[in-house]
């Protein structure tokens, strides 16, 4: 049994996919060995003519893809991935990573939604609007992401699936590189919003902006209901694309933790680079290290709900997070486990 993927490019690819078991029924993936977890699509190509098509492992990411104007390649992904015996506490295991992929659009949009027409001008920032009329252009020139609802998790917003015509999102078309079931991308192209909406992003984009500098109560209301909700569902996606060094050694949290304070800030998190220190002998006053991180928490708030963003933890130990991110109590018992001190505490001490 041939496979349609199962073809060289000009340039001499070898080939991701190939035919697998005794009737040669499936597929196994010649990067990670996976037999059949295989997401396949096609469609009509953005050329104007034939079709662009997707094969991609569900378990590694590798990916074959051709389409009528640059023909048949692959992309292999990197593995084993770095540091797979547990480097990323903030990734799952392949299998609940397909599972818990980009979802379609919940039954209606949000109440906060800006394509909602019912929505007061004004809550969102000037930045969020502004991407909206990008998925009214012409398919080759919109953004590739795909637009998800700001307080859902990990859902397409419902919104901008009802506005927009989902057979010309060039983020449909590529969604399959976003882990998205081809399901769930069925389900986004064909959906129907039950309540009105703006005719464009421009149009609703507009209508945003309109009151963003003097925005009225209904808006303030929502605004401070949303706040403590995106910020919270936000943080985790930020912190997964932070830049990490490739194999932390001593004395990178000197520029890593600053840089990383800073990234955070810009995206309006209250964040600080502090230090810890290990104790070999808190009594006797001995220290094993001193360690800077990112410590984010407002001002005055609850050390219960302070969180650490780390990524130069591994300088201690391969086996922890690149891009660490967990509570502050657990961060302190985390890493004298990982390094094998008695204590790890905020350095210098309160006296």
């Amino acid at each position: 049994m041939s496979h349609p993927y199962r073809r060289r490019g000009s340039d001499e690819q070898e080939p991701i996919f190939e035919t697998s078991g005794p009737d040669g029924a499936s597929l196994r993936c010649r990067v990670c060995g996976a037999v059949d977890e295989v997401v396949q699509d096609e469609m009509p190509s953005m050329a104007g003519y034939g079709a662009d098509t997707y094969a991609r492992c569900a378990v590694c990411g590798s990916v074959e893809i051709s389409d009528p104007v640059f023909g048949w390649r692959a992309k292999p992904a990197v593995w084993p991935q770095p540091g797979e015996a547990g480097a990323d506490a903030d990734r799952a295991s392949p299998v609940s990573n397909r599972r818990a992929g980009v979802r379609g659009p919940a039954t209606a949009p949000c109440g906060t939604c800006p394509y909602r027409r019912d929505v007061p001008s004004g809550v969102w920032d000037a930045s969020e609007y502004s991407k909206l009329p990008d998925y009214d252009q012409p398919t080759a020139l919109q953004p590739p992401g795909l637009f998800l609802c700001h307080q859902a998790d990990g859902r397409v917003c419902a919104g901008w699936a009802g506005c927009h015509d989902t057979d010309n999102l060039l983020a449909l078309r590529l969604a399959a590189l976003h882990a998205m079931d081809p399901d769930e991308v069925t389900a986004t192209r064909d959906y129907v919003c039950p309540v009105p909406l703006f005719d464009s992003g421009a149009a609703a984009a507009a209508h945003g902006m309109a009151g963003i500098d003097n925005p009225d109560a209904r808006a303030r209301r929502a605004i401070h209901r949303l706040h403590p909700k995106v910020t919270a569902r936000a943080l985790p996606t930020l912190v997964r694309e932070l830049p990490v060094p490739a194999a932390p050694a001593d004395g990178d949290c000197l520029t890593w933790a600053p840089a990383t304070a800073e990234r955070l800030r810009q995206h309006g998190y209250p964040a600080q680079v502090i230090s810890v220190a290990g104790w070999t002998d808190e009594q006797a006053r001995i220290i094993s290290f001193v360690h800077r991180t990112v410590l984010i928490a407002e001002p005055g708030a609850d050390p219960a709900g302070w969180r650490i963003v780390d990524v130069t933890a591994r300088q201690f130990d391969p086996t922890l997070p690149a891009r660490w991110l967990t509570s502050w109590h657990h961060y302190l018992t985390a890493l004298a486990d990982a390094t094998g001190v008695q204590r790890v505490t905020r350095w210098p001490q309160a006296t």
